[in-house]
């Protein structure tokens, strides 16, 4: 179970110390999403029904419960579902922050392309909690991944803590107040890349 009682936290004005210890409290590789995250996937999925149907391409971190999120979310989109290592939480010292196998991913997420995940292994994730500065620059990555892609409606699916990283910490990034303010759990958000 990944982190409802560290987000609820949070929300209350606890400490990142506190929060950090709420997230460990709960740790679990490769962290499921939870029931409450799938009742927040399937309320976002009928809010937006009707609308997602031009996504041409869905992006999105390997993580179960980002996976998880984006099938449920985006199913009517009909879309490639890609899986990219760049879109990955903010990595290290969490085991809910640390990917399973490719081929294991491949096996549980059949209509999923893991071909661009960067190794077999996970490759990123370490004992020590990644810099948030590496973080922000994976993010940036990212970005500039999507940029050389040829599909204009892409839906990205991956974790609060890269989109803070990247979207308000990169010298390179420049958002609005509303593109850069913190995402809620399953918050759809559109944005516009222009380079």
């Amino acid at each position: 179970l990944h982190n409802p009682r560290a987000e609820a936290a949070r929300a209350s004005g606890c400490s990142f110390d506190d929060f950090l210890r709420l997230m460990q409290e709960d740790d679990a590789f490769d962290a499921p999403l939870t029931e409450l995250g799938r009742a927040q996937a399937l309320e976002a999925a009928h809010r937006h029904s009707g609308s997602l149907g031009g996504v041409q391409l869905v992006v999105s971190s390997p993580l179960s419960r980002a996976l998880d999120t984006a099938l449920l979310v985006l199913r009517e989109a009909r879309a490639p579902l890609v899986a990219n290592d760049l879109l990955r939480e903010r990595s290290g010292w969490l085991l809910n922050a640390k990917r399973r196998a490719r081929s294991e991913l491949g096996t549980l997420y059949a209509g999923v392309d893991f071909d661009g995940l960067e190794s077999e292994a996970d490759s990123l994730w370490g004992s020590e909690l990644e810099e948030t500065t590496k973080c922000a620059e994976r993010g940036y990555q990212l970005l500039m991944w999507l940029s050389q892609r040829s599909e204009s409606e892409i839906a990205v699916v991956g974790h609060g803590g890269l989109f803070h990283y990247m979207l308000n910490e990169h010298p390179r990034v420049n958002a609005d107040a509303s593109a850069a303010a913190r995402f809620a759990n399953c918050e759809l958000r559109s944005c516009t890349l222009a380079w």
